[in-house]
């Protein structure tokens, strides 16, 4: 079944808003060193992890639009 044009342009508008609107939070501080040494504590080892900031979350956001608007989820499977 195919996504209607206006249905992609809804959902990439919408994935434009959340970009937009979130931007302007900025990451004033991360826990992740207390993260990594919980983990580590509890016997567990952290193979991989990413830090999600702005730029990161702007990369996200159009793997989304570009899966959206080509109907095909290659661009976000890339991004993982």
């Amino acid at each position: 079944m195919s996504v209607k044009p206006a249905r992609k342009l809804v959902v990439a508008t919408s994935l434009a808003a959340m970009f937009v609107f979130s931007s302007s939070a900025i990451a004033q501080s991360s826990n992740r060193s207390q993260v990594r040494h919980q983990i580590a504590e509890e016997g567990g080892y952290l193979v991989w992890g990413i830090t999600i900031n702005e730029p990161e979350y702007a990369k996200f956001i159009y793997a989304c639009y570009q899966s959206v608007a080509s109907e095909n989820p290659g661009p976000v499977m890339a991004y993982f």
